[in-house]
């Protein structure tokens, strides 16, 4: 027999507390919405659990992360549960000729954080290389807090223009930089910021840059860290220390970052925190693959807090969760190869 073809079955939160709830044979009409208040609670916490068992593969996160000169405790971006892989990212500004629909173009380029170039509402600000060059890396240091829609725009002859990357109701505050990396750039000799929708530019600095070259930086324990004599030099960072706070983890930078590492920024693989359940019309967030491990999990669980399910289910849910659970994590691989690296955990945590 023919197959449907298709692989589009949406599997909402809905159906999650359904299924759950007809393990623990209770009926959908006896699913009240007290019951679907605390299947939620439930479901929440298994899911920000797993942080705890493993690594959710899907859950990992590459960031960008600004630098800012003599400041050494970064904090990460909300959501993060931890820091798993961290690199020191050094490249190359592009030079040319500078110019813009409004304000002074130079402004934007000439590595000078207090001077900015303003343009009227829908302005541009652009660079002209010598030859035609593949830039994939932008900087942009806004001289002023608000919501921008923008372009990032690359031309050949500075008159046709290809869009390469657009933001839409970003939030950009004043001195703090937006990094990001853009992919399929061809060789431009021309590449333009250009505002959309009534924005009106501010910037202090404008980064077209190439050959971006990443250094992993050394994890220290607290131990370590507390015993260096000098906390505050100024210097390239080599290593770091992860301070896990209770809202983001922060990332201590030793050295502190100095003056040559303005325009450089930090390249982060996170492992963040798993999405709210949301509506029961939403979806959670993991593969497909791990729906029937999730359900036996949430029916287990919710078996024991209602009053109403049948106590003599507990072992059986239990028993089937803890075979799916275990299929989950097993499948939980990229299958790459697999590297031993011998190590000695600290007494610190």
């Amino acid at each position: 027999m023919a197959t449907s073809g298709f692989i589009t079955t949406v599997f909402n939160t809905r159906k999650v507390i359904d299924n759950a709830y007809g393990l623990c044979r209770i009926a959908r009409q006896e699913i009240t919405p007290e019951r679907v208040e605390v299947a939620f609670d439930w479901l929440f916490l298994r899911l920000q659990a797993m942080l705890n068992k493993g690594i959710p593969l899907w859950a990992i996160q590459r960031t960008i992360i600004p630098l800012y000169v003599g400041i050494q405790s970064v904090p990460t971006p909300a959501g993060t549960h931890n820091v798993l892989n961290l690199n020191l990212r050094r490249s190359s500004r592009l030079t040319g000729i500078a110019s813009s629909s409004a304000g002074v173009a130079a402004n934007a380029f000439d590595s000078d954080f207090a001077t900015i170039c303003t343009t009227l509402a829908n302005g541009w600000i652009q660079l002209q290389l010598e030859s035609g060059t593949r830039v994939p890396m932008f900087g942009i240091l806004p001289g002023a807090s608000g919501t921008w829609n923008y372009e990032i725009q690359g031309s050949d002859d500075g008159l046709a223009f290809t869009t390469i990357y657009t933001a839409t109701a970003e939030t950009v505050v004043d001195n703090q930089w937006i990094w990001f990396d853009v992919e399929g750039v061809e060789d431009w000799t021309y590449y333009r910021l250009q505002a959309t929708t009534a924005t009106i530019l501010a910037v202090r600095e404008l980064v077209f840059a190439h050959m971006p070259n990443e250094i992993n930086l050394a994890l220290l324990n607290r131990d370590d860290y507390s015993t260096l004599p000098d906390k505050v030099m100024l210097s390239q960072p080599t290593q770091y220390w992860l301070d896990r706070q209770r809202d983001v983890p922060i990332i201590t930078l030793w050295p502190a970052p100095n003056e040559q590492t303005r325009f450089w920024n930090l390249t982060a693989y996170l492992l963040m925190q798993i999405m709210d359940v949301g509506s029961m019309r939403q979806e959670i967030q993991c593969r497909k693959s791990d729906y029937l491990a999730i359900v036996e999990r949430l029916a287990a669980d919710l078996v024991v807090v209602d009053k109403g399910a049948d106590v003599e289910l507990i072992p059986v849910l239990e028993a089937r969760s803890k075979i799916s659970w275990t299929d989950l994590w097993d499948g939980e691989s990229d299958d790459s190869p697999t590297q031993l690296v011998p190590n000695i955990g600290v007494y610190t945590k």
